[in-house]
């Protein structure tokens, strides 16, 4: 059974992907810091039986996972969540952490045990990854959907994607950063 898979770093819309996976009916994996921890010691085989279970997943582990879940499921699709700038994405990632501070899996995915003062590795880190993930489906366009919440892609994007009929509510988003709180990485 094919698979749709968030393949965009935390902090790009990635909540806001798995809401609206869920209101299209999927059944959805998000985040599971115990399999991210898993999955950086080495065990992707744990992270590849839970994939077998849901139908939709976003944020860590499965964002990394990508290539491993294409080749396991043939068909499947992928939605690079993106921020409108890297800037954007930074200061969002660093008003995420002073709310809710230091973690694990935070430091396996970024290096760090905070982003604070280290804005160039974690803006390369960003571009690097979403470079990766457009490289990786090149020859298959079809199979990857990059979408920017911000710029006003919604249900329209989504659900043409998916091939979903559109749903009659609002497009959900989740997780919207104070704007108070965006300019702390400045």
């Amino acid at each position: 059974m094919a698979k749709i898979v968030g393949v965009g770093l935390g902090k790009t819309g990635t909540s806001t992907l798995g809401a609206a996976c869920r209101l299209l009916g999927f059944s959805h994996k998000t985040h599971d810091p115990k399999l991210f921890d898993e999955l950086h010691r080495g065990n992707k085989l744990a992270c590849m039986d839970e994939v077998s279970r849901f139908e939709s997943f976003d944020d860590f582990p499965w964002n990394l996972l990508y290539r491993d879940i294409d080749r396991r499921y043939p068909g499947s699709l992928f939605i690079l969540t993106v921020r409108q700038d890297p800037e954007t994405w930074y200061r969002s990632l660093c008003a995420h952490w002073e709310r809710t501070g230091d973690s694990l899996a935070k430091r396996h995915a970024y290096g760090y045990p905070s982003p604070l003062g280290e804005r160039e590795h974690h803006i390369a880190l960003y571009e690097r990854h979403n470079a990766e993930v457009a490289e990786w489906f090149t020859d298959r366009p079809a199979q990857l959907l990059t979408v920017c919440w911000e710029s006003g892609h919604g249900w329209k994007e989504l659900c043409e994607f998916l091939s979903r009929p559109l749903p009659n509510r609002a497009f959900p988003h989740a997780n919207r950063t104070p704007p108070a709180l965006t300019t702390l990485a400045s």
